[in-house]
């Protein structure tokens, strides 16, 4: 009978060809940073900017400690709004105003403040505006983002341009608009509807202490609220003040 003997060796190498063949590569490391970026966007989901759209649209940018504040830009300008949307809604319903900007000449930037750190992330927002060329800029608040923007503009130095609060609560959330209104001396709108709640009252009690030279208070006949009034009667008034 004839014995076939095969060599230890030549098996082993035989089984090692056979392994590599069926191997599928790996995939392709993801930097640190692009992975913080893409989980800070999807933490905000905005649903109004396509996939493919968010590297030219979407800007993430450095805050407090390893964290990263995200914003919808539109336009290059060298005057920036900050527009901060209000409890409702989310970086998506000023997004249209922040096109509009654009249009006139300016750089719309609308920053998510879904999150606790709003405040540190409308002070960061401003610093990297300011470092990407920016000269002069504006905070625009609407409701929850009107105390958040007067908040803020309180403590950033050097000061903002000018601050616009749209039906902004005196107290949200921690956030104390009303001991912040006596340190803000930049131009400032404060307003609000005649019918909106407690808005009214709160907008006339702000900028009777409010110490700014250039400061304005308007109180319209409506119950329109935040956003609603920034698109609709105080829309000419903020056009005004931005100079658009």
């Amino acid at each position: 009978m004839l014995k076939t003997i095969v060599h230890v060796g030549v098996l082993t190498a035989l089984f090692a060809v056979a392994a590599c063949s069926t191997s599928t590569p790996s995939a392709p490391q993801v930097p640190a940073a692009e992975q913080a970026r893409q989980a800070r966007i999807d933490s905000a989901a905005p649903t109004c900017v396509a996939p493919g759209a968010r590297a030219a649209k979407l800007v993430t940018y450095p805050t407090k400690g390893d964290d990263l504040g995200l914003a919808y830009s539109a336009g290059k300008g060298s005057t920036a709004v900050v527009l901060l949307h209000q409890s409702d809604g989310d970086l998506c319903q000023l997004t249209p105003y922040a096109e509009l900007l654009a249009q006139r000449g300016l750089r719309g930037f609308a920053v998510d403040i879904t999150q606790p750190s709003r405040v540190d992330d409308t002070i960061a927002a401003v610093a990297y505006l300011r470092k990407e060329g920016v000269t002069k800029v504006f905070v625009v608040g609407t409701s929850m983002g009107a105390t958040t923007a007067i908040v803020a503009s309180a403590q950033i130095q050097p000061p903002v341009d000018g601050v616009v609060s749209l039906s902004g609560p005196a107290l949200y959330d921690g956030m104390d608009a009303g001991a912040a209104a006596k340190n803000l001396t930049v131009p400032v709108i404060f307003a609000a509807g005649e019918t909106d709640g407690n808005f009214a009252t709160d907008a006339k009690a702000m900028a009777a202490s409010c110490p700014s030279k250039h400061k304005v208070l308007s109180i319209l006949p409506t119950s329109d609220h935040g956003v609603s009034l920034l698109n609709g009667a105080m829309k000419p008034a903020v056009a005004d003040f931005l100079g658009i």
